[in-house]
């Protein structure tokens, strides 16, 4: 709910429902210990029935050191959104794993390249980015199943 507070010692407060899912809900939380004076971050909460320890989204944390060490290279690795932080939250239906990520601006849609002097370009540089992120992370064998 909106003014909820998330994660150690109240860290992370709901300000805005950014989006949901069939296995997750997203919010804008302000994050009450950062060192800037304002920080965002997006919270995203599994529901309990799939929130387990072998939760394959857990697996992102792993990417860290590959994405470290190959981060210099033009190779899709700069291109993954890693985890800020996670944890546990205990409700009412059972424990629901919780992810922190930055919060990276809006949705990719068409309406954003209208505007654009070279949308063609713009779309063929975006596709290329996302076909290196896909390719990096099935390199480290991640694939995605989503809809």
């Amino acid at each position: 709910h909106l003014g909820d507070v998330y994660g150690n010692n109240g860290r992370y407060h709901v300000i805005h429902k950014l989006g949901h899912g069939g296995f997750a809900n997203v919010w804008l939380c302000r994050d009450t210990e950062a060192k800037e004076t304002t920080k965002y971050v997006a919270l995203k909460i599994l529901m309990a029935a799939t929130s387990s320890d072998d939760c394959p989204e857990l697996r992102v944390n792993q990417l860290k050191a590959a994405h470290d060490q190959h981060a210099h290279e033009d190779d899709g690795a700069e291109s993954i959104c890693l985890l800020l932080d996670h944890f546990k939250i205990h409700g009412p239906n059972g424990d629901h794993i919780s992810f922190v990520y930055p919060v990276l601006g809006p949705n990719v849609s068409l309406g954003l390249f209208r505007a654009s002097a070279d949308p063609d370009n713009d779309l063929r540089s975006l596709s290329l980015q996302v076909a290196k992120a896909v390719e990096f992370l099935h390199s480290q064998g991640i694939c995605h199943g989503g809809e």
